[in-house]
């Protein structure tokens, strides 16, 4: 796998584990590319789901077993489907909960979505309730995995992206966005901006590890770069990675003059094939992701092709809670981490549009 500075199929059907107010969740798991996926499946307390909605969240790890603060985000959105009756079927990425393998941060968007059609092959094959309708719910990354999806499986019924991607990596946008929220003045924001990309640039071009040092001073000495991307590469890692680079021949669409390793190659064509509907969601606090550049790209690739409704809120960031300015590292514990108002609401009432209720006699 090559690594880029300054970026970041059987079911077990087995008892109940848990309940959740309405929730019941039952153990699942799947296999793809030699590895075995562990996972759950949410059903509504009194009902067969009327149709199932499939998670694919944002980078990282996932834990959807644990107990963690964002697991907990997790819980308070797979109760909400499920009250509105859907199914919910979510799986731990490679080396996370239980499911086999490492955790690879630079997992290829290809790869998830493979990964994410087995999921939806499985239960499938098994015929569950209301397998018959089938739609994604993807967060930030997910944006780019969900149009690959619809693209490979045309049956997907709907999808509900949350702060979703353009066509194009975002890491320049985080940086400068996160420094103006800190009090760095405009041009100094712009400064460090210039000298990641730079490097990136040297990296790209095959200069060497001391031209992209000396390019680089600045911004690698910054406390948030370095919180936010780690420490710089070491001179065997830089070359090794450079090396990799350049000797692949994978397709990279062009920005600043330069291949762009995080972009996901021929997007726009990706999305143009969506056909179902589609409720895009953002949070215009969102300092992670260039939410108006996205729906820019929506709406000039989707309207003509699939039923489109684009809802932002104002207060919102890029994980649709609460906050104050929206900043990657803003302490949220005074909005209790609460969801936005009128997040859930927006899914539910889109939801009750799109899905096809059954008939007594279905």
């Amino acid at each position: 796998m090559i690594r880029y500075p300054f970026l970041s199929l059987s079911l077990v059907c087995a008892s109940f584990l848990f309940s959740y107010g309405q929730l019941r969740t039952e153990a699942f798991q799947f296999s793809y590319d030699s590895l075995t996926y562990q996972g759950y499946l949410d059903y509504p307390q009194d009902q067969d789901p009327e149709a199932w909605i499939v998670l694919i969240p944002g980078s990282g790890q996932t834990d959807f077993g644990g107990t963690s603060g964002w697991n907990k985000w997790f819980m308070r959105l797979r109760t909400n489907f499920v009250d509105q009756g859907l199914g919910v079927c979510m799986w731990d990425r490679p080396g996370c909960g239980k499911s086999e393998g490492s955790f690879d941060p630079n997992q290829s968007v290809h790869s998830s979505a493979e990964e994410a059609l087995a999921a939806i092959e499985t239960i499938r094959s098994k015929a569950l309730p209301g397998t018959d309708q089938i739609g994604l719910w993807g967060m930030s990354r997910g944006g780019w995995i969900c149009p690959l999806i619809i693209q490979a499986d045309s049956t997907v019924d709907f999808w509900i992206t949350v702060s979703g991607v353009d066509s194009l990596e975002n890491s320049n946008y985080l940086l400068e966005t996160n420094l103006k929220l800190l009090g760095y003045s405009g041009q100094r924001a712009a400064q460090l901006v210039q000298e990641k990309r730079k490097g990136t640039q040297i990296f790209l071009q095959g200069g060497s590890y001391q031209e992209y040092l000396a390019a680089t001073q600045n911004v690698r000495a910054d406390s948030f770069y370095l919180a936010m991307f780690g420490v710089h590469w070491e001179e065997k890692a830089y070359v090794e990675n450079q090396q990799a680079f350049l000797q692949s021949d994978e397709p990279s669409p062009l920005r600043d003059g330069v291949k762009d390793p995080i972009a996901l190659p021929g997007f726009t064509h990706i999305i143009q094939s969506v056909r179902c509907p589609v409720l895009a969601i953002f949070g215009e606090k969102d300092s992670q992701v260039n939410w108006r550049d996205a729906q820019t790209l929506y709406e000039a690739t989707l309207v003509d092709r699939a039923p489109l409704e684009i809802v932002s809120f104002p207060d919102c960031n890029h994980t649709l809670m609460q906050c104050e300015t929206g900043a990657v590292f803003e302490n949220l514990e005074k909005f209790g981490y609460a969801d936005c108002g009128g997040y859930h609401a927006a899914m539910n009432d889109w939801l009750g549009r799109i899905v096809r209720k059954k008939q007594p006699n279905d």
